[in-house]
C-alpha cells in the first residue's frame, strides 16, 4: 500500500486524516453522507470535496461541489457519491488525500481525509 506521507502534517491534521478515511475498491460506487450544524447550514454557499495525489498538487483528480449538484442535501444530511469513473483509472493499493471545504457568509472551514483505493479482482475491457 502506498500511503500518504503524514510527516508533513501536524499531529491534529494526522488525527483528522486517519479519522476521515474513505476506502473503496477501484472502479466501484460508494455513497457517503455527512451532517452539519444548523448555524453552518444557514451561512453555507458552497461545499467543495477535492481529491488529489498530494496536497501540494495544483490539479485535482476529481472534485464534487454543492453548486454543481454533485453534493445534495435531503433536509437532514449532505450526500455525495464516488462513481466508478472517479476511481477507475487510479492506482490500486494507494492512498490519496481529500478535503471538504465549506464556504459561505463569514465561513471558511476545511476538513482533511484519506481516500484509500483498494484492489479490484474483476477487470473489464474498459479498465
Amino acid at each position: 500500500m502506498r500511503s500518504i506521507n503524514l510527516a508533513n502534517f501536524t499531529a491534529k491534521e494526522q488525527d483528522q486524516l486517519r479519522r476521515n478515511l474513505i476506502e473503496i475498491p477501484r472502479g466501484d460506487y460508494k455513497q457517503l453522507k455527512f451532517s452539519l450544524p444548523a448555524e453552518i447550514i444557514s451561512r453555507l454557499e458552497n461545499i467543495y470535496i477535492t481529491f488529489k495525489n498530494s496536497p501540494y498538487d495544483e490539479e485535482y483528480i476529481f472534485q464534487k461541489t454543492l453548486t454543481n449538484n454533485d453534493i445534495t442535501y435531503n433536509g437532514e444530511v449532505y450526500l455525495f457519491s464516488i462513481n466508478p469513473n472517479d476511481t477507475s483509472r487510479l492506482d490500486m493499493e494507494k492512498e490519496y488525500i481529500y478535503d471538504i471545504e465549506l464556504n459561505g457568509e463569514n465561513l471558511k472551514h476545511t476538513t482533511l481525509g484519506i481516500l484509500r483505493v483498494t484492489s479490484e479482482v474483476t477487470l473489464n475491457e474498459e479498465e
